[in-house]
């Protein structure tokens, strides 16, 4: 644009000259002492100069063009300059502007020039573009005409335009906006923050944050601007006082911004002072509110459609014996037997559905006995955005009902211990949430009870851990436990199985692989350790890594560094390691097969997993958890399980531990029609026979009469492996070590 600038401006000095150099030219001719070739010498340099000329130039006489350069062709989108002589210069022009140009022509031909202006042009594809013109008269030919210079200025304009509207936005913005310097003085600010602060802008440009902010003295806002220098954003709340000497509570957006060579912190501010107020009133009639419910000598509470407490008063609390945080989210099925607890949800629904309220009698928890019986008003509750609550009070009516429970106990008795002795165990569905329960880990045995305690006191370090035990005990779970109880828990634990991958990949899989590292690898990979970078990786079968992958996690277990497969780029991971096997990894250091000093790092804290029979005493909570487990997929409802198939499964030597526990009670599930579970015992026979025999000859002939049952089908649904309670890849490795191959 400069260049085009001072392009126009010599075209004009050249105009000039030349108008001159004509006047000159008809003094000389009229004395004859001009030569012909000065005169064509002269009419090409400035022909040249005219044609090269990067702004337009177009000739004007009796209002039509005779002359535009290149420039006018390409500004105002014609092919070829000539297709615009003979043209009505007004053509060209927007028509708010002609009658002027037309004022401008007229002058000119008469030999007069004129200011420069800022006029609208039409191009031949439509479009308007905006220029600036200057136009002199110079004789042609003996004869005058207007000249016009013309230069795009469209471009320019807008610019112009947006930094108007960039001002009028900010200056008129509903924050208070303030640039600010890093030694906290001010930049600069807006109208509301000039308003807002009671200053005028020469006021706060003379002052400092500290003059507004007390909160932040000159000594403490270097600190500040650094934080939020080295974070880019900050948000905070804050109080600054006016130029009246009012205190307001403002919010603040404060953003570091550079520009050129200087830097400083834009803020963007709101006063929040009402909503400060309106959040103490808010938080004082929430305080009064509670203390009149919490007073109320009656259990109140309000569910969601979903049966879920959404409220509950201290009384509620106190009846259920729940901390608040554990009341709010519960639901009827946490307070009540099954029976009483589907029938009270069905009334809660009918309330919600039909609008109406209504009033229940005598419920109580009949199971534990230690709910008072009540009298509970159920009520509908509709906000105005259509969702819809249900409203309950409850009022203790237990003295009342007391003279009549007596009498009926009196009668009920017999027919109680006759139901105890026949089901006692029934009352372990309510006991899944035992004092041992860490999610899916189920047991209150005293070798569970000190499986566990290690796992928390090991749980909210980083430390490595190495969980020991057969197969089928559940070592994945006990890792899942100790990633919930860590402060990694905000993030997934990533898991791999190294006995499920062949060797070849094994090593991609874990570090990851870049694109063309092997045959094959069409694509880079992002290894699991990058994966569960901030989280916990569980290394299960830990004992199934080949060498040179012993030798890659032994690096990541000393600096936590790693490269991905056909990189050298080192990666850092923050990565907390807990492995399982079934192995003896103190033999397989013996025997070579694994790295003594990456069996020293992975041993930091050994937990081990019991046995099903170091823990059988577990065996009817663990079949009652997975009866509900089943019953729930299957739409099935056991009521009770006979003694005898208890003591009969306390037989089995459980040698897939708690894996075939869960797969023969889900084959029982499947075969029982009625409410008492009939158990499908595990289908070992001959035990007595194969006493004399080795172990691993009772193995490998097991394993071929499961296999036979199944048509040598190892994987899938009651597939070898799921009948004998073992991962397929497991079986496939004991199949290789026994010798079985399917007969041809």
């Amino acid at each position: 644009m400069k260049d085009a600038d001072k392009t126009k401006k010599q075209l004009i000095n050249e105009l000039e000259n030349l108008r001159q150099r004509v006047h000159d030219l008809e003094e000389s001719q009229a004395r004859r002492d001009f030569s012909e070739e000065d005169l064509k010498e002269s009419e090409e340099r400035y022909r040249l100069i005219v044609e090269a000329s990067p702004v337009s130039i177009m000739a004007i006489r009796n209002g039509r063009i005779f002359f535009s350069n290149p420039a006018s062709c390409k500004m105002l989108a014609f092919s070829d300059p000539q297709d615009m002589v003979g043209m009505s210069a007004l053509e060209l022009v927007a028509p708010e502007y002609q009658v002027e140009v037309a004022k401008r022509i007229k002058r000119l031909e008469k030999g007069r020039d004129n200011p420069p202006i800022e006029i609208e042009l039409c191009r031949q594809d439509g479009m308007r573009i905006t220029v600036e013109s200057t136009s002199v008269s110079v004789p042609i030919g003996g004869i005058l005409a207007a000249v016009i210079i013309a230069q795009d200025i469209t471009e320019r304009t807008e610019n112009e335009k947006r930094l108007q509207m960039m001002g009028f936005s900010i200056d008129n913005a509903l924050d208070r906006i303030a640039w600010i310097a890093p030694d906290g003085h001010f930049l600069y600010a807006n109208k509301p923050a000039c308003k807002e602060m009671g200053y005028t802008l020469d006021e706060v440009l003379s002052m400092s944050v500290s003059d507004v902010d007390p909160n932040f003295p000159l000594e403490r806002w270097a600190e500040h601007y650094q934080a939020v220098k080295k974070t880019g954003f900050m948000r905070l709340e804050t109080q600054q006082i006016s130029g009246d000497g009012q205190v307001h509570d403002v919010e603040v957006f404060a953003n570091h911004l550079k520009f050129a060579d200087h830097e400083f912190m834009c803020s963007f501010g709101r006063d929040i002072t009402e909503r400060k107020q309106l959040e103490i009133k808010l938080k004082e009639s929430e305080e009064r509110f509670r203390a009149f419910m919490d007073n109320i000598p009656a259990v109140i509470y309000i569910k969601d459609e979903n049966d879920r407490h959404i409220y509950g008063n201290l009384k509620a609390f106190e009846s259920v014996k729940k901390k608040p945080d554990e009341f709010i989210g519960s639901t009827t099925r946490d307070f009540w037997p099954p029976q009483i607890a589907e029938k009270l949800i069905e009334l809660d629904r009918k309330v919600i559905r039909d609008g109406i309220p209504r009033i229940t009698e005598e419920w109580q928890n009949t199971e534990t006995g230690d709910m008072p019986w009540r009298r509970d008003i159920k009520f509908p509750i509709k906000l105005e955005s259509g969702k819809k609550f249900l409203g309950g009070i409850a009022i203790d009516i237990t003295e009342t009902k007391r003279s009549e429970q007596k009498l009926r106990k009196a009668y009920e008795q017999i027919d109680r211990l006759r139901q105890k002795l026949e089901q006692e165990n029934i009352y372990l569905r309510e006991e899944i949430d035992l004092q041992y329960r860490h999610g899916e880990i189920i047991g209150q045995s005293k070798a569970v009870g000190q499986m566990l305690h290690r796992a928390e006191q090991v749980a909210e370090t980083d430390s490595t851990v190495l969980i020991l035990g057969e197969t089928g005990t559940g070592k994945e779970l006990l890792a899942r436990a100790i990633h919930r109880m860590s402060s990694r828990n905000h993030r997934p634990m990533i898991t791999v199985n190294c006995a499920a991958l062949p060797a070849s990949l094994i090593e991609s899989e874990i570090f990851g692989r870049e694109k063309g590292a092997f045959t094959g690898a069409l694509s880079g990979r992002v290894g699991r350790f990058e994966i569960a970078d901030g989280s916990t990786i569980f290394l299960d079968e830990i004992g199934e890594l080949t060498p040179d992958v012993q030798m890659k996690l032994l690096r990541v277990l000393e600096n936590g560094h790693f490269e991905r497969l056909g990189s050298n780029k080192t990666i850092k991971a923050n990565v907390r390691i807990i492995a399982a096997t079934n192995r003896d990894l103190g033999q397989a250091v013996h025997k070579g097969s694994f790295r003594r000093d990456l069996y020293y790092r992975l041993n930091v804290f050994p937990i081990r997993v019991p046995s099903l029979q170091e823990r059988i005493e577990d065996l009817e909570l663990l079949v009652w958890a997975f009866v509900k487990e089943y019953g729930e997929r299957m739409g099935k409802r056991i009521e009770s399980i006979p003694k005898k198939s208890i003591e009969a499964l306390k037989r089995c030597p459980w040698r897939g531990n708690v894996r075939e526990l869960r797969n023969v009670i889900e084959q029982s599930m499947i075969i029982s029609k009625g409410p008492t579970l009939k158990i499908q015992l595990p289908g070992i026979r001959g035990l007595e026979e194969t006493q004399a025999m080795l172990l691993k000859d009772v193995e490998r002939n097991h394993i071929l009469k499961i296999l036979s049952q199944t048509g040598w089908r190892v994987r899938g649904n009651a597939g070898a492996a799921e009948l004998l309670g073992l991962k397929p890849t497991t079986l496939e490795a004991r199949m290789k070590k026994l010798g079985v191959v399917r007969p041809k």
